[in-house]
């Protein structure tokens, strides 16, 4: 999955998911994953159980899984980080863009 792919989904993410770009920074400053029912989202390492992790593999250390539709991509967290900053500066959030670096 490249940059581009991901900037999308997090887009798409943020727009369906109705929370507020502060919310946002908020739930991935404090590692806090987030979603749309099960078809969009964000997990973290530290949300899963012992029965996701049995049935559906853990999440490395430093890495989210972002899934959506019936796809779901393990990334580098500092790659969604530099992506939603992206984005935040593109909506002129520059005070949030600052808070994830």
């Amino acid at each position: 999955m490249n940059k581009n792919d991901v900037k999308e989904i997090v887009e798409m993410l943020i727009q369906r998911a109705h929370l507020s770009l502060d919310e946002v920074v908020e739930k991935a400053i404090n590692r806090e994953g987030y979603g749309v029912e099960t078809t969009l989202g964000i997990i973290y390492p530290e949300e899963l159980d012992e029965y996701d992790i049995e049935t559906e593999g853990a999440i490395p250390e430093g890495h989210v899984e972002l899934y959506y539709s019936d796809e779901d991509e393990i990334i580098n967290e500092s790659l969604y980080l530099e992506v939603l900053s992206e984005i935040l500066i593109q909506r002129r959030r520059w005070d949030l863009a600052d808070k994830l670096k």
